[in-house]
């Protein structure tokens, strides 16, 4: 069993038992004991109340009550009955018969009654004058809300709680959409089949409930579960859709007008491979047949620089059987060898350049090769921790050649400030990876670039090509953007000539129709 297989079957084993334990939670804690659900309901409720409501009640009292309530505790202190003028016992404050036993008078029942110490302004609600002990957290939670919170909490705890439901039922269907997934196959069926489940378990629930005291069967719980579930397993396909589509490989054609010493040129642009696997790739590359692959950088990782018998290297000896290859560092291959002195560093780019050689890959390193009269050159990647910048005398020397003239580029936010101002015929750039998400066409994030970059793809200025990415290294999955195999055909007579191609047929059959309604009414 292969490691795939086995991280296979663990994520299977996992999933089976959240999905046991999720239904033991629903039949025990829902459907069997009601009366705690509701209970804990209620509390969340309360609590969400209390946080979210603008009129909640202080919990700390005024500064001028803290002190009306203070002044019996000073009184409370004092061993005799206050005294008047004359030196008897006032007789508005105590009667006689507190008067004859000190102890009577000590004690605070007989001394703090409301006639002798307070006024009705200070006695207006029991929770102020009452002993620390009943003055502890009341058992209904209800009883420190005002009025209107009290209403808010019977309006919202019914939907709380039919909340709660939709959420225990939606991520069990989660979970099942995620288990039949693991499986190959058709989205849609396994669609289906997680919300019978579900819609099957919420029927049983139901039907359990008919027999505990007090509970009752309801189709309309019904209702509000499978809508939980349904909501859930929506969203959850949607996402799981996406990522199938984008781990995808599609082909994307370019036809130029650019005509390189009057003949046409088929080009394969390759960029940012990761050393992921490469088997359909070199299978598309096969059928496409093209007369040069240009390798745009981050083809390999860094850790693999000097690893001949890896994946990379596989992929470049494959790439250079089908048609003439050549190869330009990117970050991925520059920035980890500088930091780890390997192969790629500048001390030791020879050594590399030999076993690159030896797969039967040309690589270019700030300088440039003439094959056919066509000059190539592969532009490394400037990247490091203090800036990002290219080699501009290399890219100089090569702009004042007189050859029809193709830059590999890593760095697509180059073109702006170094390539745009040259005569350079086309340039292939890469390192985006398409804005790894992609909305109504348009990436979301690129580094170097940032949030909506404005070079992730396409033709830019009719010489400048960006590839998508043909692999990908972050954990971030790629959204609504496949990776991507770029044939750039030039030496057609309009720019994207097929474009064109399909726009005129479309124009014609048009007017076919038009000319026939027009006969029929004729």
């Amino acid at each position: 069993m292969s490691k795939k297989e086995k991280k296979r079957l663990l994520w299977r084993i996992l999933l089976c038992f959240l999905i046991v334990c999720n239904m033991i939670v629903v039949f025990l804690f829902s459907s069997q004991n009601g009366i705690t659900s509701a209970a804990l309901s209620r509390k969340i409720t309360i609590a969400l109340v209390e946080i979210f409501s603008k009129d909640t009640k202080e919990t700390t009292l005024p500064d001028h009550i803290g002190e009306e309530i203070g002044t019996p505790s000073v009184e409370l202190e004092t061993t005799e009955p206050p005294m008047t003028d004359s030196g008897s016992i006032g007789e508005e404050f105590t009667p006689p018969e507190e008067t004859t036993t000190p102890e009577e008078t000590t004690t605070p029942e007989e001394t703090t009654t409301p006639e002798e110490t307070t006024t009705p302004e200070e006695t207006t609600t029991p929770e102020e004058v009452t002993t620390p002990e009943e003055v502890t957290t009341p058992k209904d939670p209800m009883e420190n809300l005002t009025e209107e919170q009290k209403v808010i909490v019977r309006r919202t705890h019914t939907p709380v709680r039919k909340l709660a439901h939709m959420l225990e039922f939606g991520s069990l269907g989660a979970l099942a959409l995620l288990l039949l997934v693991s499986w190959p196959g058709k989205l849609l069926w396994r669609y289906a089949a997680s919300l019978g489940f579900t819609l099957l378990y919420a029927a049983t629930d139901e039907l359990h409930q008919l027999f505990s005291s007090g509970r009752g069967a309801k189709l309309s719980d019904v209702a509000i579960d499978f809508a939980g579930a349904f909501i859930t397993c929506t969203l959850l396909l949607t996402c799981i859709a996406a990522i199938r589509h984008s781990r995808r490989l599609v082909i994307t054609r370019y036809d130029l007008s650019l005509k390189p010493n009057g003949k046409p040129l088929s080009l394969a642009l390759i960029a940012d491979l990761h050393s992921c696997p490469h088997e359909k790739l070199i299978e598309r590359l096969r059928e496409t047949s093209p007369d040069r692959i240009l390798l745009v950088g981050d083809i390999m990782e860094d850790r693999e620089l000097a690893d001949e018998q890896s994946s990379a290297y596989a992929f470049l000896r494959a790439c250079a059987a089908i048609a003439p290859t050549y190869y330009s560092l990117g970050n991925h291959e520059t920035v980890g060898a500088r930091k780890n002195g390997s192969l790629c560093s500048d001390k030791n780019i020879g050594e590399f350049r030999k076993r690159i050689s030896q797969t039967g890959v040309t690589l270019l390193h700030n300088e440039s090769v003439v094959v056919d009269g066509i000059r190539i050159c592969g532009l490394s990647s400037g990247l490091s921790q203090k800036e990002n910048r290219p080699d501009e005398k290399a890219l100089s020397e090569f702009a004042d050649a007189k050859e029809f003239r193709i830059l590999l580029c890593h760095h697509p936010e180059y073109y702006e400030p170094y390539i745009r101002q040259t005569s350079i015929e086309l340039t292939v750039c890469g390192h985006t990876h398409g804005g790894q998400w992609r909305i109504f066409g348009r990436g979301v994030y690129a580094p170097g670039q940032g949030i909506f970059p404005k070079y992730t793809s396409g033709v830019i200025d009719g010489r400048c090509v960006i590839s998508r990415g043909a692999g990908d290294h972050t954990h971030i999955p790629r959204i609504a953007n496949p990776r991507e195999l770029v044939i750039i055909r030039c030496g057609c007579e309009k720019e994207n000539n097929h474009l064109y191609q399909k726009k005129e047929k479309k124009l014609c059959q048009l007017s076919i129709l038009l000319s026939k309604i027009l006969k029929r009414k004729s």
